[in-house]
This record gives structure tokens, sequence and C-alpha cells, in this order.
């Protein structure tokens, strides 16, 4: 200090302590004002001195409680000085006061010094924000760093809080920082998956103490990103006969979770969702079924309509037109050819046309019924609109019958169609069965020496059969073996070697018809007949001319004495309608009296059969 300083010093000095000349002490101090930080402790000081002449003990007392003086009691001898140290821990608030301090002594002195006590808000906050990346994803994390530093003379407690506190992560809201320290507060912010575009997100830190406020603000880009795609078979194709359900997969493309709504639009009303809504987590994927009540006959036909799906974060939609196709895909037809057919004893068979009538190749399964029956292969693979013939082998007890034959064809889906039939099955006596025109046959005696036998083959087959007679006497024929196909007929001749005294009568034989181990026995009868009553009369009448004569007059007589009654006449004409009745009448009666002639065959013949064995 140089000399000019202390000269100045002095003379303060002096004024000061002349002012006090009264007391018996003296106050120094470099300054009437005390200024501070609110919240904050802050010193001054003063000098007391004993102007008197006598060891005296002096009191401070301050008129505010956060004011403390050390030291408050001191001794000073005559002439002394004592510094004397002043402490303001101000309150955290704004002062504008007197600070009144209250000098007494034990020598009855009694004085206050005034001080204006000023505190205010001082600087003692400084922020800055840092943060990990200006673009992000919804539902992505922000990591920012808050740095705080504390620039005052006091500890503060600092507030942080943000426009985006809901989505955060931060367990401390409070931060206490020592004077001119600093802290480092990590913050971890996830906004809500549904926010996107450009956004603001805000911290404010707030000194309580002090009430200090900063705002800090940093620009995010949120992008759009909730992409997603819907995959479904947009043009289906369905057979009526096994409806299916058909899969929606939904699949979130980023990490984010969402909820997708689906509707139907234009779809028929056998058409609904399993449901209506699905909830994905990040790269996800997940099934919604598209469910087809479709009932045979009622739906078939070509339907569009529409899938809409829409995110509910982001409101992405999407749109999936779809084409449904509802045919008679497993339609198949069975149908026996031969219906009705008759079989011989043994082994026969039914052709059974099958064809696949529906839209797709099909694996057919063949089945029949009773269980004599079976296919000659148990399925067969055909293409659409493709037919075959299959034969089905049948095995026959040797029996006259009928039998109901089922047939049927099936898918794996069981899609069944079927045909039946009744057959008949004949034994193998009647199935090469030969039949004869007729079981009595008549020769007349003296011109006759043969007469036809017809043999038909009532059978299924062509064969040779042999012929034979019982017993063997002077009936013959004419071929011991006839080949007959089925159905035909041939004549062979019955020959007989009678004489003119062989009798009238009727001769029993049997036709033995052999066919392997077959044999049909006829049971058969000849009539050897005389001449017929005509031929008689002839011969009796040509012998005989006056007989003849005389019952060719009476016949004239009886015809005329008709004629007679019949006519009349009448101005010379004849009535027409009498004349052609009578002329019928007569014409009626000759004609009737000559079939008795000529068909009478006298009494009849009482001889017993013939035994030729004896």
């Amino acid at each position: 200090m140089n000399m000019k300083s202390k000269l100045v010093l002095l003379i303060l000095t002096f004024l000061l302590f002349a002012s006090f000349a009264s007391a018996n002490f003296g106050v120094y101090s470099e300054t009437n004002i005390l200024k501070g930080c609110q919240c904050s402790i802050f010193e001054d000081s003063i000098k007391i001195k004993n102007t008197g002449s006598q060891t005296t003990t002096y009191t401070l007392t301050p008129n505010f409680d956060f004011v403390n003086i050390e030291p408050a009691t001191f001794e000073l001898l005559s002439g002394e000085i004592q510094d004397v140290s002043i402490m303001v821990d101000a309150p955290c608030k704004i002062l504008d006061k007197d600070l009144k301090i209250k000098v007494t002594s034990t020598v009855g002195d009694n004085y206050n010094i005034v001080k204006q006590l000023l505190t205010g808000k001082c600087q003692n906050l400084d922020v800055k924000l840092y943060a990990d990346k200006a673009e992000i994803n919804p539902c992505e994390e922000l990591e920012y760093e808050l740095l705080i530093e504390n620039l005052g003379s006091f500890t503060e407690t600092y507030s942080i809080s943000s426009n985006y506190d809901v989505f955060w992560d931060l367990e401390e809201t409070d931060v206490e920082i020592a004077s001119e320290s600093s802290e480092i507060v990590p913050v971890t912010i996830t906004p809500a998956c549904d926010v996107y575009g450009n956004t603001t997100v805000e911290f404010v830190v707030v000194a309580k103490n002090n009430n200090l406020q900063t705002i800090l603000q940093h620009n995010v880009a949120i992008n759009k990103n909730y992409d997603y795609t819907v995959s479904i078979d947009e043009s289906i194709k369905l057979c009526e006969e096994s409806p299916e359900n058909f899969e929606i997969e939904i699949e979130n493309e980023v990490d984010v979770s969402n909820n997708y709504n689906l509707k139907l639009i234009g779809a028929p009303s056998f058409v609904k969702l399993s449901s209506k809504n699905l909830s994905l987590e990040g790269e996800a994927t997940g099934i919604v079924n598209l469910e087809l009540n479709v009932q045979e006959g009622k739906h078939i036909g070509f339907y569009e309509f529409s899938l809409q799906t829409t995110s509910e974060y982001g409101d992405i939609s999407k749109e999936n037109n779809i084409s449904l196709n509802i045919s008679d895909c497993y339609n198949l037809d069975i149908e026996i050819l031969n219906k009705g057919e008759s079989f011989c004893f043994g082994e026969g068979q039914l052709n059974v046309k099958v064809a696949n009538l529906g839209t797709m190749e099909e694996e057919i399964s063949l089945g029949a019924h009773p269980n004599f029956t079976a296919f000659e292969t148990d399925s067969i693979s055909l293409e659409p609109g493709e037919e075959q013939e299959v034969g089905l082998n049948i095995l026959f007890d040797n029996i006259d019958t009928k039998y109901a034959i089922n047939v049927w064809a099936y898918l794996d889906n069981e899609f069944t169609v079927g045909d039946s039939t009744v057959i008949g099955v004949q034994s193998l006596e009647t199935c090469h069965y030969v039949a004869t025109d007729k079981s009595t046959y008549s020769l007349r005696r003296h011109k006759h020496n043969k007469t036809e036998i017809k043999f038909t083959n009532k059978g299924k087959t062509a064969e040779t059969y042999t012929l034979s007679l019982e017993p063997v006497f002077w009936l013959t024929l004419n071929e011991t073996s006839i080949i007959l196909e089925p159905g035909q007929t041939k004549n062979l001749q019955l020959l007989s070697n009678h004489t003119d005294l062989t009798e009238f009568g009727v001769y029993p034989f049997n036709l033995t018809i052999t066919l392997g181990d077959i044999e049909y026995i006829k049971f058969l009868t000849l009539e050897l007949k005389d001449k017929p009553i005509c031929e008689k009369t002839y011969i009796y009448f040509s012998d005989k001319p006056c007989q003849a004569a005389t019952v060719i007059l009476i016949i004239a007589i009886i015809v005329f004495l008709i004629l007679a009654l019949a006519l009349k006449k009448r101005k010379g004409a004849i009535k027409k309608a009498p004349f052609i009745t009578i002329t019928a009448i007569m014409v009626a009666l000759l004609i009737v009296f000559g079939a008795l002639v000529c068909y009478y065959e006298g009494p009849p013949l009482l001889n017993e059969p013939i035994d030729y064995t004896e």
C-alpha cells in the first residue's frame, strides 16, 4: 500500500472513530452494504476498538437469525482492537433489508451498527444436452445425456422434467450437485409406437433453491415405418365337397409391435374371418383364417371380394382382391353296362364304366357287393373327363336264382357314387337246356314214316348235343348229334319203321339229350293214326255210287226247300235281303258239315300203352 492510500485510510478511520467519540468504543467497516446470492453463505467483518480508559466487555447481537457473529462477546483492554466476523446464511429468497447489529458493553454502551442486506438470484445453473441420434423408427429408444453444472457457491438440487417424461427411463428426477460441481444424468426416452413425424423432445431443468430454470429442446424425426405384408392366395379354387380354410399371413416387417384390424368387403355370407384383430410383436408373423362354410349344391359359383387390413400404429391400410371359384370338383359316375344279364353257373363278368367328371386327377377306389363279386383292380387313376371300363368278376353257385349286384366308386374324402342291377343265374342244367317244340307227335300209318322234331338251344353257349331214343324199336332219329348256337332252332327227322300191321295207338318213348355229364330226358309220345274220316268217306262212296247219289239228292231237296221259303216273287223281283240271308246260312251249314266229316276221327281208341320191353 502506497503512502497516499495509507493517508486516505487514516483519515476515514479517524472520521469513523470520531463519529463515535461519545462512546467507549469505535467501529470500523469497509462497506455498509452486504450483497450475496440467495441460498448462499457470504461473510463480512468489522473492527471494534476500545476507546475507553478501562477494560470493557462487548456483546454483538444481529436482528436476523440467519446472521452469525463470531465472536459475539469479547473483552478489550483500553486501546485494544477486535476483528469480528459476520457470516450470512442467506435464505432462498430475494432480500433488501437492514442488518442491525446491536453493540452493548459492560460500561453501559448501547449502539446499533446498520448495514444494508441485499440477496438475489445468482447464476448457479448451466445445462448441456447430448442426443445419440436425430432420426429413429417408431418405438425406438433415444439416449440422452444431461450435463448439469452448479456454478453457484452452494449445493443445489436440480429438478428434471420433460414433455416425454411418460416414456422415459429415469429413476430420480431430482439431482443434488455440490457447489462448482457437475453431473451427467443419462435419460432414455422411448416414444409411443403411434408417434411419428418431426417431434420436439423438451427437457426442463430447475434449480430448486435458486429457482432458476433452463429449457433445452431436441428435434427428432420419427420415421413412419410400420411396414407389414399380407400374404393370401388371391385366386382360390375350392371344391364344394371338401371345403377348407385358407390362411391369411400377416408379417410385421419392423421391430415395432403393432395391432392389425381386418375387414372383408363384398364377401358372400358364408365367408368369415376367424378373427378381426391380430396383435404382433416386432418382426413377428401371425395367422388369421379365412373360413368358408360351403354347403353342397348351394354355393357353387364365382365370387369376388376384398380383404382390407389396417395397422393401428401408423394407420397403414392394405387391400387384397380375392377371387373365389367354388366348383363340383369331386364328381364321379359309375354305370353297369350289361344290366339285367343272365349268367351260367361258374364265373361271369359285368362290364362297369367309371368316369371322372370332376376337375382334378383322382385315384378312385372301387367296391362291390355281394362278397362273391370282385373288380379286376381295387382302384384306378383317371384324369378329369376320362372314363374307363373295369370288369367285375362274379363266381356263381350251381343254382337257378337272381342276385342284386351293387357297385360303387369312392374317393379319399369319402365322396361316393354307386349303381346296381339284378342278374339272373342259371344252373349248369338250365344254362345249356335244349327244348323240343312239343311232347306229342303223330303219324298216319298208311302214308307217313317220319315227322319233324324242333330242337331249340335255350342256353347261353353254343354246344354239340348227343341224341338217343329209348326204348330202341321202330323209331329212330336221322342224326345222333346236333350243334346249336344260343337261341338257335334246328329240325331233325323222327323216322318210323312201322308196317301196315302195326297197331294204331299212342307209343311213349324217351328222348335223351346229352352234353358231357348233363342229360336232358324228354318224355315224348308218338300217336299212330288211321286215315281221316273224309278220306274214308270218299273211298266208301267211290265204291258205292248209289249211296252217294242218294245223299246228294237229300242235300239238294233241303237246299231247295230253304230257298222256297226265302224267295217270294213281288212284281217280278226277288227280295234281296232274305235271299242274301238264306244263302249265307246255307254256305255256313255246308262248311260246318264238311269240317265235321273231314276231322271226325271216329270213336276214341282204347288201346293200352304198349310195353316194348316184352
